[in-house]
């Protein structure tokens, strides 16, 4: 409740009490631990579970409810012998049920107050084993597998359960770094996706799974868009650092990999982390490069990401910026001070004035005024206009024409797409979408945290959300590419274009903007992609052609955008596109 606190006074008000379960592990032993502070009593309860063949249930949870299943109570995970000890309220009738990911879930069972044991059995399994390898190496490699019930619903529990429960109809979600795995499922059919991120062919099928029965499934993932000389990042992703986040740190960094992300930056809220020693720790190198970055993460004005940071152990949050009272422009110049020379970037700028510091400032994009002046700093170059979203998203939403609102007015912003993943259960995956950087390399090992903040702060990069978007300006014996100004362009330039995307996506459009003004929505020239003008020797090149613009006498910038169908099964719900960071264009 609310505290009055006199003022000037000196004085020490209560707030909170810390209970640490000591009497035992995980939550039963912090109920221990509550119960005796309240001076409440407990009893012991043993439960015993078996799974179908009369096994111990290894890795299962014995969860308690109250007999009218309104209130959570406790769990427990069961030992070697399955066998777990909680500890409920003294005469007490209860309800308790055991759990395990992939094992059809026991009913809730009546467990009377004069009841100090219980034994419970799982349902009837079948095993689904999976081998997947690289097409051209033969080797295997992470991956994201995807395991759903082709009827019926999967099996789960209550969210207060405290599960980390796939969701969106999946029984399982893996990420196997090796490509490697075996699990549990229900007899049935079961629909079994295997994939590696947008580069990369996907294998989806129908498998039928008998009881006490393993089920091989070999699948073989071919990589077809050629991103040659690009890495791809992602910027802004949550693990249980930030308060907001559930998700453990080597889950987020398997997750990325198995998904093709090559470039990870830990941007935790208020805290300076850093996911290269994890990266080294799990065997990642090959496909990672961790960065060292936070979000900076203001109550009143905005979040902003920022990297890369070496962390200062005996500083506060591992050298984190002091924002409470001070204006946007005192902090960004701390962040510009840093020897590190970090890239700052304005991440979700709409959506709250808390959270989106356009909104706080009141910047209009019609007019290029600010309705608060002292939030406003208008020095930065980089903005998060792709937080999960696709470019026809932030089109309806406004964001897309806050970007053209600066580029009209001579302000050479550039933009980034990263995912802000929370959670990646049920659908939040890290790398949707992402910022391809061109760095001159395939291989992360070769990236450092300075070339990546370069090339983020200079537009060299496109955003890659499905579909691979390419284009350069072609003068005489020259050429640019996005975040590059083609001189001599004369009062027209060509531009080379090539759209990529596997066959499991949809392009539908191609969208060309050129000096696109404040509120904007329409392009300037739109090409409907059909199937007839793919490559027919390499159907994942869906256009390769040649663009005319016409460049004004003061100049020009274009951008293109691809759009394109869901990108189910992969992520259920997110749409296909790929859009460009600007090209600059001079007679």
């Amino acid at each position: 409740p609310r505290i009055e606190l006199a003022a000037c006074a000196n004085s020490t008000t209560a707030m909170a009490r810390l209970v640490i379960g000591g009497r035992g592990p995980g939550l039963d032993g912090l109920q221990q631990s509550l119960a005796a502070l309240g001076g409440r009593t407990l009893r012991a309860v043993r439960v015993t579970v078996r799974d179908a063949a009369d096994a111990p249930a290894r890795g299962a949870r014995v969860h308690v409810v109250s007999a009218d299943g309104m209130r959570y109570l406790t769990r427990a995970t069961v030992d070697d012998m399955g066998v777990a000890t909680l500890h409920i309220p003294a005469g007490e009738a209860v309800r308790a049920m055991a759990w395990r990911q992939g094992d059809p879930p026991c009913a809730l069972t009546d467990l009377p107050a004069s009841m100090d044991a219980l034994s419970v059995r799982l349902g009837a399994t079948g095993t689904v084993a999976l081998t997947v390898r690289d097409g051209a190496t033969m080797q295997g490699m992470p991956v994201r597998v995807q395991i759903t019930p082709e009827t019926g619903d999967a099996p789960t529990v209550p969210n207060n359960y405290g599960e980390n429960v796939p969701g969106a109809g999946r029984v399982h979600t893996l990420f196997p770094q090796d490509g490697v795995a075996s699990v549990s499922v229900p007899p049935g059919r079961w629909r079994v996706v295997v994939a590696r991120g947008f580069e990369y062919t996907l294998f989806n099928e129908v498998v039928t799974v008998t009881a006490g029965q393993r089920t091989e499934v070999n699948a073989t993932l071919r990589r077809v868009v050629d991103t040659t000389g690009n890495l791809c990042g992602d910027f802004h992703i949550h693990t249980h650092r930030s308060p907001d986040s559930g998700d453990p740190a080597r889950m987020k960094l398997a997750s990325g990999a198995a998904d093709g992300v090559e470039v990870m930056a830990r941007s935790e809220h208020e805290v300076v982390a850093d996911f290269q020693p994890l990266v080294e720790e799990m065997g990642l190198t090959p496909w990672v490069r961790g960065l060292t970055s936070l979000e900076l993460t203001t109550f009143v004005w905005g979040h902003f990401g920022v990297f890369p940071l070496t962390p200062r152990p005996s500083e506060p949050n591992g050298g984190n910026f002091t924002w409470a009272g001070r204006t946007p422009a005192q902090v960004f110049g701390d962040v510009r001070a840093r020897p590190e020379d970090p890239v700052l970037i304005i991440n979700h700028p709409r959506g709250g004035a808390a959270g989106a510091y356009f909104d706080a400032a009141g910047y209009n994009a019609m007019t290029g005024e600010v309705r608060n002046p002292q939030l406003w700093d208008d020095r930065f170059t980089v903005v998060e206009f792709f937080n999960d979203t696709s470019f026809e998203e932030n089109v309806t939403s406004g964001r897309i024409q806050d970007w053209f609102s600066f580029l009209s007015r001579g302000r050479q912003v550039f933009s980034v797409g990263s995912s802000d993943s929370h959670g990646i259960n049920p659908n939040s995956p890290v790398g949707y979408p992402r910022t391809c950087m061109a760095l001159g390399t395939d291989d992360p090992r070769m990236a450092t945290p300075a070339s990546v903040a370069t090339a983020v702060r200079t537009g060299r990069s496109t955003i890659y959300g499905g579909v691979y978007l390419t284009a350069e300006a072609v003068g005489t014996g020259t050429t640019a590419g996005p975040g590059q100004t083609l001189m001599g362009a004369g009062a027209e330039a060509r531009l080379r274009v090539t759209v990529q995307a596997p066959p499991w996506v949809t392009v539908n459009t191609l969208d060309l903007y050129v000096d696109p003004r404040p509120g904007t929505t329409a392009p300037t020239q739109r090409i409907t992609l059909t199937p007839a003008m793919a490559d027919p020797s390499n159907p994942t090149l869906r256009y390769r052609g040649e663009l005319t613009v016409p460049v004004a006498t003061a100049g020009s910038y274009v951008i293109l955008a691809a759009n394109g169908g869901d990108l189910a099964p992969l992520y259920p719900g997110k749409r296909a596109f790929g859009a460009t960071n600007p090209i600059f264009l001079r007679r």
